[in-house]
């Protein structure tokens, strides 16, 4: 994949969160995965949390993080959100709104990525999972952004106001 290749990777997307009371099962916006257990990537949200998982050389099949990557209460709001997640490498960050929410070292590289998974938005590519929100856009980049070219983007500007490629995979 594009992203092993370059060893990093920015997943931007904008949307609604989807219905807070659903709690005991990930509702899944983006994923790169056979099943939740086999992820390459994967965006969810169980209530008001939204849980990362990234398969590297150090997470396994499933890629769930340890510390698990979950924004604590992050998706509180019925306004659209704009939600980035990049990894540069060595540390995974996520932006919500273009501010930075969280950030965690994670090791391995993404060399271990399966390149037969294929991407889908709003569930697994095997249907289950169903996303329960509203999806306005969603973008992978084959490289890190930085802080301040998510910022642009969360202001509706374009990418390469702020430099960068802005490589599209």
């Amino acid at each position: 994949t594009a992203m092993s290749g370059s060893g990093s990777f920015t997943l931007v997307a904008r949307f609604n969160r989807a219905d807070t009371m659903t709690t005991g099962s990930l509702s899944v916006l983006l994923s790169l995965a056979y099943s939740i257990s086999y992820a390459n990537l994967l965006l969810g949200q169980d209530a008001q949390d939204y849980e990362v998982r990234v398969r590297t050389g150090s997470t396994g099949f499933s890629g769930s993080l340890s510390p698990e990557f979950v924004g604590n209460g992050a998706l509180d709001t019925d306004n659209s959100i704009h939600f980035a997640l990049t990894y540069d490498g060595s540390t995974l960050r996520a932006f919500i709104d273009g501010k930075l929410h969280k950030s965690q070292l994670l090791t391995g590289d993404l060399t271990n990525l399966s390149s037969t998974m294929s991407v889908a938005v709003g569930g697994l590519s095997s249907g289950s999972q169903n996303w329960l929100g509203t999806v306005d856009s969603v973008r992978l980049y084959d490289e890190a952004l930085d802080g301040t070219q998510v910022q642009n983007l969360a202001d509706g500007m374009p990418i390469n106001s702020a430099g960068g490629s802005g490589s599209v995979v």
